[in-house]
């Protein structure tokens, strides 16, 4: 899920390479990484299928004499993002194009190592370390099946399944934001729940509409909650003013605004922004992923990046 993202990196509106708004520094450091290592890559790799790992690091540079030496965080580069394994098609605009490239050409189990060259992030000197390894290669068409969506069926692109890539993601992200009390709009049963339970996160609420998925959502947390921290699980409208999960560092609304009618949509943001966390993490399917065909009839609709942006933005402001 996170590769899919690294294709917008440094994009402005007009599909233009530029600074990029999110991480600018890391943004350029990436591309600039990326464009080192692909330089030699072959050109025609479409429908190649590879299976890969991949980490993103920032390694700071200390000046000691003539000599540079990472210092990074606990004597070892800051690990921004991770993936231990994502079976991709080439070729099918899910992987940033100069990655494509270096995953086309890197040799099969040999880890690549390239590195940006030098930035400044917050007055510290530092560059971004790119490691990828490809374990298999095929050349050819995609796998069998893969035209479901295009020839891009998240069922034979994503491993492990994009629903563990997915909670992964929001468990890390709030582990790197120092988030201490998280809000889950329409929690289901509870899956995320669990996960930041687990992760030590001391003040975890759920909400959700059903009755019977709240009841089976505060029975997974009974089994796996430690004395000290604090569950609070709602039958409550996610979408309606409450201020009981008010003032929270983090709300998540995962895979919930594809679910929304019409006529409450325009509630979403009050909804999202109106307790005022810190932190706001939404998931939605990508549109652009799917070729105008709704992943499932219940979908009321799946935007598009650029769609999603222009909502995430407006809201913001």
């Amino acid at each position: 899920a996170a590769l899919v993202a690294l294709r917008g990196l440094g994009e402005d509106d007009d599909g233009g390479v530029g600074a990029g708004r999110h991480h600018p520094v890391l943004q350029r450091a990436l591309l600039d990484a990326l464009a080192r290592a692909a330089a030699s890559a072959p050109g025609d790799f479409d429908g190649t299928t590879v299976s890969l790992s991949y980490s993103l690091s920032v390694a700071s540079l200390q000046a000691s004499g003539e000599e540079r030496r990472d210092v990074g965080v606990g004597a070892a580069p800051f690990v921004v993002e991770e993936c231990k394994k994502l079976k991709v098609v080439l070729g099918r605009q899910i992987l940033h194009p100069a990655l494509e490239r270096l995953a086309a050409g890197a040799p099969l189990g040999l880890p690549v190592v390239t590195s940006s060259s030098e930035c400044e992030f917050e007055g510290i000197p530092c560059c971004l370390r790119l490691t990828l390894e490809v374990h298999e290669r095929t050349a050819g068409a995609a796998p069998a099946g893969a035209s479901a969506l295009g020839g891009r069926s998240a069922r034979h692109v994503f491993d492990p399944p994009l629903r563990s890539q997915r909670l992964d993601f929001i468990v890390w992200t709030l582990r790197m934001s120092g988030a201490r009390s998280a809000v889950d709009l329409g929690c289901g049963e509870g899956q995320i729940l669990e996960a930041l339970v687990l992760a030590g996160l001391p003040r975890v609420i759920g909400v959700d509409t059903s009755e019977k998925r709240v009841a089976a959502a505060r029975q997974r947390l009974e089994k796996v909650r430690r004395p000290e921290q604090e569950v609070l699980l709602l039958q409550a409208d996610a979408l309606r003013p409450d201020g009981r999960w008010s003032g929270v560092d983090a709300l998540i609304l995962s895979e919930v605004l594809e679910h929304v009618p019409s006529t409450d949509f325009p509630q979403l943001t009050e909804a999202v922004l109106g307790p005022k966390p810190r932190l706001a993490i939404v998931t939605t399917p990508n549109a652009d992923f799917g070729h105008g065909a709704l992943r499932h009839p219940d979908h009321e609709r799946e935007l598009t990046r650029a769609e999603f942006r222009q909502w995430a933005a407006e809201a913001a402001e």
